[in-house]
């Protein structure tokens, strides 16, 4: 069934759907999050918290979820959770802010997108750590510059930029 231009602009409006817009060239059109994967995003953001300071760099551990970034390379993204170390611009359209830490939550249907598309790309505009999260698979693997690693849910990490978090998983 094909859906009219009016169907889809209810849905964009609506929220039901959204885009992205990679610098690799891809467009990846997503449904919304079931209620499940927003019930997890919800865990992990209230898990984040500072570390102690180390070395003076200090992170408030801002975070954000579902909110549409305009990355430096062009990338049109909307990761389920994104952490700042300072508070971003109160504004309504994409944030051109990059990110200290990204956290992807794997729905059925997009682990090529979540594990595969978006990571290189979040690490190529500066995001220090990308979490992917699977909890189908009790899994998340951690992107940093030096390579991906995977862990067994559940997990306590501390990241980069300063922050901790738990996934639960």
């Amino acid at each position: 069934m094909a859906l009219t231009e009016q169907e889809l602009d209810m849905l964009i409006r609506e929220r039901a759907i959204r885009l992205l817009v990679l610098s690799n060239g891809n467009r990846i059109w997503e449904a919304a999050p079931s209620p499940l994967h927003q019930m997890i995003i919800d865990e992990i953001r209230a898990s984040i918290k500072p570390l102690a300071a180390q070395s003076g760099e200090k992170c408030d551990c801002y975070h954000l979820a579902d909110v549409y970034i305009r990355l430096p390379d062009g990338s049109l993204v909307r990761p389920d959770v994104s952490i700042f170390c300072t508070p971003p611009p109160r504004q309504r359209q994409a944030l051109t802010l990059v990110p200290a830490a990204i956290i992807e939550v794997i729905s059925p249907g997009y682990e090529t997108k979540d594990l595969g598309d978006l990571p290189p790309i979040y690490l190529a505009n500066g995001v220090r750590d990308v979490l992917v999260v699977n909890t189908d698979q009790r899994q998340v693997t951690h992107f940093r510059s030096t390579g991906p690693v995977m862990h067994a849910l559940p997990l306590s990490i501390d990241l980069e930029c300063g922050c901790s978090c738990t996934l639960a998983g």
